[in-house]
């Protein structure tokens, strides 16, 4: 059985490599442009696979070439396709990333058919028995994804305790009534920080402060500041996605939530020195070198135990 379960949005990204971003009206000839495989969910399991839990992904694309795309790809990751919904009726979700030479993404989504997740067709006894269950915001822009999600929350029950959401800015602008109503299922939130969002006397919050590393904030409205790391940024695409997989697994392994963070840092990071997001995201190894040469001052002992947690033999 899954340790975690990750549902929502599998996409297909058409990235493009520019040199600057054109104004309005204009336009750009790409350095380079690549098709990859994407989406939040997605790069989060991918990320949880490469640091070594073993993950089950519910998501659902289209009876397309895309979609065969999405589905090879997966699988290529060492990833199940077993939950992986296919729809005939709507296209697999598309996102254009432009890339600027700062590694700063600017996207336009499509969803296609992450919005029409399908209800009768998710493992719910998977989830039951799970250590963990991830979910994505962005499953709250369909009627059917948000019932959906919405279920999948319910059949966690007494579980609830390890259960997470990633907040991004597109539904918070869009639907937050439906977020806030998911966000106060789950113990721990991982929003960006410049998104207000009410939190629960019980939940835990994990702020992504990107190049100022994350804050941690505990049941008691504490709050600590974990120190990013620094690399060269190439791309950003992907990397609050990674970060969120290095939480969810330090938990897995039995780090304390400020350790558990500087791990998500540390995948955040290493996330930003490679083009793209999911296939591209680096592999276990270059994190845990993060974590041996480049760990913050201060956090030694931390990074320490985070190898030991994950075995490392760098």
């Amino acid at each position: 059985m899954a340790e975690v379960v990750v549902l929502g949005d599998v996409n297909v990204d058409i990235v493009a490599r520019l040199e600057s971003y054109p104004p309005h009206g204009g336009d750009a000839q790409p350095l380079d442009t690549q098709l990859q495989l994407g989406g939040s969910s997605l790069n989060t399991a991918i990320m949880l696979k490469r640091l070594g839990i073993d993950v089950a992904l519910i998501a659902r694309v289209g009876c397309d070439v895309l979609g065969d795309f999405a589905v090879t790809e997966i699988a290529r990751n060492g990833l199940s396709t077993e939950f992986i919904q296919r729809d005939e009726t709507t296209t697999t979700g598309t996102v254009y990333v432009a890339i600027t030479p700062d590694g700063e993404r600017t996207l336009l989504g499509g969803a296609g058919a992450n919005r029409n997740l399908a209800a009768s067709a998710i493992p719910f006894e998977l989830i039951k028995v799970a250590r963990w269950l991830h979910v994505t915001s962005y499953s709250v822009l369909g009627a059917a994804s948000l019932e959906a999600t919405m279920q999948a929350v319910r059949a966690r029950h007494a579980s609830v305790s390890s259960a997470s959401l990633d907040i991004g800015h597109a539904p918070m602008r869009l639907a937050p009534d439906a977020v806030a109503q998911l966000a106060r299922k789950m113990a721990v939130l991982m929003p960006s920080d410049d998104v207000a969002i009410a939190r629960e006397s019980w939940q835990w919050i994990l702020r992504k402060q990107g190049a100022h590393g994350c804050v941690v904030e505990d049941t008691d409205g504490r709050t600590e500041h974990v120190p990013p790391f620094s690399v060269n940024v190439v791309d950003s695409t992907g990397a609050g996605d990674a970060f969120n997989a290095g939480f969810i697994a330090g938990q897995m392994r039995g780090l304390s939530e400020p350790e558990s963070a500087l791990l998500a840092n540390a995948c955040g990071a290493a996330a930003c020195t490679v083009r793209g997001a999911g296939g591209a995201l680096p592999k276990r190894e270059v994190v845990m070198q993060l974590l041996h040469d480049a760990y913050p001052c201060g956090c030694e002992l931390e990074a320490s135990r985070i190898l030991i947690a994950f075995h490392s033999k760098i």
